[in-house]
């Protein structure tokens, strides 16, 4: 299928979403275009450098950014900077809104890239979401062996839920031996969902692993 072309409309949100204003016409790539940052300078850049994360050349003064201002723009964001900036593609220690430690770099910040780690919590949320609407209670966080973290233990149906972010995929032999001693140690089965599937795959997955799994009664 044919990729659409690039319409001025949208050119002109992403320059919204980065808090400058865009006042020329958007023609290509490569065509400078006037705009308005945040701090009210009138300058000029193209699309290809904007995608970059290239910023405004008066704000940089068209040299190194500084320290000082790397770590102004993070707090306009809610953000606090803890790594000293070097280039643009160096990973930093960041503490987002929510106290989330993450890591990111300049370039990636420039372009709009978010928290990691409140991305991954989005699939969590999710889940409870899902959990919530069945009417299923449960414990998020669970922590009752040693100190192994659980994103969900359902008690009336005794088993475990933990929802799998990509990062996972990279420490499936940790993973498994932590599923082993938490099974061992509490007799619970442990059920593991695929986050990267998406969405409707974790509901799913969910109302498969409850349909299967006998309520606990005190009879």
């Amino acid at each position: 299928m044919a990729r659409l072309p690039l319409t001025h409309a949208k050119v002109a949100e992403e320059f919204t979403t980065r808090g400058w204003k865009l006042l020329s016409r958007y023609q290509n790539a490569h065509a400078k275009m006037d705009f308005i940052c945040g701090q009210g300078h009138r300058h000029q850049i193209t699309r290809s450098n904007f995608k970059r994360g290239n910023g405004c050349g008066k704000c940089c003064s068209n040299e190194a950014l500084t320290q000082k201002y790397v770590e102004a723009e993070f707090a306009k964001a809610g953000w606090k900077l803890h790594s000293k900036y070097s280039v643009n593609s160096s990973k930093l220690d960041i503490t987002c809104p929510k106290g989330h430690s993450h890591k990111i770099t300049w370039s990636n910040f420039q372009k709009g890239h978010g928290c990691g780690k409140c991305f991954e919590k989005k699939f969590e949320s999710h889940a409870a979401s899902v959990l919530d609407d069945l009417g299923i209670p449960y414990i998020r966080e669970w922590t009752g062996v040693r100190r192994y973290r659980v994103d969900f233990y359902l008690p009336d149906h005794n088993i475990f839920i933990e929802i799998d972010e990509a990062f996972h995929k990279k420490q499936k032999l940790a993973d498994k031996t932590r599923q082993l001693r938490i099974e061992i140690e509490t007799g619970t089965p442990f059920e593991r969902i695929d986050a990267t599937k998406g969405m409707e795959h974790i509901t799913t997955r969910i109302k498969h692993i409850l349909s299967g799994s006998a309520v606990i009664t005190n009879s």
